[in-house]
């Protein structure tokens, strides 16, 4: 049987950065497994947020994942009403396609020591005495004194209960479409809200468009109207002839976003939990890449100290649990209470957006 000290199930940015951690502080052997093969894209629309840019810089890759994306300098907001806003700032903010961030941040885990395997799925982990000892991998055994788990929302592998609330996310690509340069829309659809949709420039001819929607909300589109459908109804609302032209670039993506407003891990012996299958997204925003990566940091960070010095298991769950808490929390929380409050916030940022203080503030907490 093939072993190694660390073996990490996911190449995106939770598992990555947890690899790459893993390895840096000396972890030992690290294995990362990715199910698919490069280049991949995911369902997400790319906008690096304050946090993940400030997680970037942390992780010394700012500068080079600035090279990858589109320079925003702008949101344009449409409010339930009708109403557009459009704010900016000095700050310049980012999208970048995930086939290029992924692929970079799994380039810099294997510089830093790891073993990168595309196109090898992870079957199950294979179990001791009701411990994790290791992953079934492409059709073989892997043994593994530690297992981190960076498989996504679907994962099946965390001991959470039932999720109380279920997104459902749309990305779609297109050329052709008009937009103002180094501007994102984010609109607040009434048939959305408190979720919204946007579109997102990832070059000078090439946007992404979706929308994100609560399942069972009471106020939605027609009931039994399928995903392709509400996507045909929303660009038909917000874009209307500024779809006349427009060129797809492939089908539509769909996708379940788990969002949550507490950090709650629960993990077999053996394992820890990063990113999605924390169900660490954003309440109020949907986004989900800046935990992701501070997840998997903290996860690989854990790993390679309880490795090092032979820590307890108990101590290990209740070190990155408390770690997790004191430093994602705290904005799920606040996005949780936003969400809730979303109309009159909006109502409020709309006169706010009025002055030009208050439009550059705005813009900062989007950007």
């Amino acid at each position: 049987m093939e072993r190694f000290d660390v073996v990490v199930i996911g190449a995106g940015p939770a598992g990555c950065s947890a690899a790459r951690e893993a390895a840096l502080r000396g972890a030992g052997s690290v294995l990362l497994l990715e199910r698919e093969e490069w280049p991949r894209d995911k369902v997400c629309a790319g906008g690096l947020s304050p946090p993940a840019r400030r997680v970037l810089r942390r992780m010394g890759l700012w500068s080079r994942v600035l090279p990858l994306g589109y320079p925003i300098r702008a949101a344009r907001l449409r409010t339930p009403g009708g109403r557009e806003l459009l704010v900016s700032g000095r700050r310049t903010s980012l999208v970048v396609r995930r086939r290029f961030l992924d692929a970079l941040l799994a380039e810099e885990a294997a510089r830093a020591g790891a073993v990168l395997r595309t196109g090898c799925r992870a079957q199950g982990l294979l179990l001791e005495q009701g411990r994790v000892r290791g992953v079934k991998a492409g059709g073989a055994s892997i043994g593994a004194r530690r297992v981190i788990l960076a498989s996504g929302a679907g994962s099946r592998y965390g001991l959470r209960p039932p999720p109380s609330s279920r997104w459902l996310a749309c990305l779609a690509r297109y050329e052709a479409v008009p937009f103002e340069p180094h501007t994102i829309e984010l609109f607040f659809d009434p048939e959305l809200f408190p979720r919204y949709g946007w579109l997102f420039p990832e070059s000078g001819s090439q946007v992404n468009v979706g929308f994100c929607l609560a399942r069972g909300q009471r106020r939605g589109p027609p009931a039994g109207m399928g995903p392709r459908e509400l996507l045909e109804r929303f660009l038909r609302r917000n874009l209307g002839e500024r779809m006349a032209a427009a060129r797809p670039l492939g089908r539509p993506r769909f996708h379940p976003i788990l969002p949550s407003s507490r950090v709650l891990h629960r993990s077999l012996p053996g394992t820890l939990l990063a990113g999605d299958c924390l169900r660490l997204v954003n309440p109020f925003t949907g986004e989900g890449l800046s935990y992701a990566l501070a997840s998997g940091r903290l996860a690989g960070r854990v790993t390679a100290s309880a490795l090092r010095s032979g820590w307890a298991e108990p101590r290990i769950r209740r070190l990155y649990g408390r770690a997790l808490r004191t430093s994602l929390e705290p904005s799920l929380r606040i996005g949780d209470w936003i969400s809730r409050r979303g109309r009159p916030l909006l109502h409020w940022a709309a006169r706010a957006a009025s002055s030009r203080l208050g439009g550059r503030l705005i813009y900062r907490a989007l950007s």
